[in-house]
């Protein structure tokens, strides 16, 4: 390897971009492995873009694209009561969102404020029938993923959240 300085960083930056796509391929390959996932709408709003649609089980977001999310909305999956299925926001170091129930907004809205992470958990009956799972990319080439069971998802570095992942599968029953 050469000792010119600008040469090591190149090296060292082009390892961790290898890193990150190669990490993004194994949540890919995860995602894929599952069965069905419960299918619901999002509504996400893309900082220079607006609102994007996308479902349970898509990556909400363009990975790789340097646009944070500003805040997003879940419409209720059907079969599971809005009560009992639950998500937050991270906006900041030891700073979160309420939790909001599924079919509210949670984020900034007219703000620009990026979105540092989220975090989703299930209650009641959803508990007991689904699984949550759930992952995420940030601008500053991140990856967070299978957090589950109201665990947040973000960053260490608290880059803004640029897409993310959410997936609802029912429980296998083993006999």
């Amino acid at each position: 390897m050469s000792d010119d300085p600008v040469t090591r960083i190149l090296v060292a930056i082009e390892r961790l971009r290898v890193d990150v796509l190669a990490r993004l391929d194994r949540l890919e390959a995860a995602s894929a492995s599952v069965g069905d996932p419960l299918r619901a709408e999002i509504t996400a709003h893309v900082q220079g873009i607006g609102d994007i649609e996308g479902s349970l089980g898509d990556w909400v977001g363009e990975r790789r694209s340097g646009r944070w999310i500003e805040g997003f909305r879940i419409r209720q999956p059907q079969d599971i009561n809005p009560e009992e299925f639950l998500y937050r926001v991270i906006l900041g170091r030891d700073q979160a969102s309420p939790w909001v129930p599924a079919g509210s907004f949670c984020g900034s809205m007219g703000l620009a404020q990026p979105l540092r992470g989220i975090c989703l958990t299930l209650r009641g009956a959803a508990a007991a029938q689904y699984d949550c799972v759930y992952a995420a990319t940030f601008v500053d080439g991140s990856v967070a993923g299978s957090a589950s069971g109201g665990q947040i998802c973000a960053a260490a570095t608290l880059a803004p959240l640029e897409a993310f992942q959410i997936i609802l599968r029912n429980r296998r029953v083993t006999s």
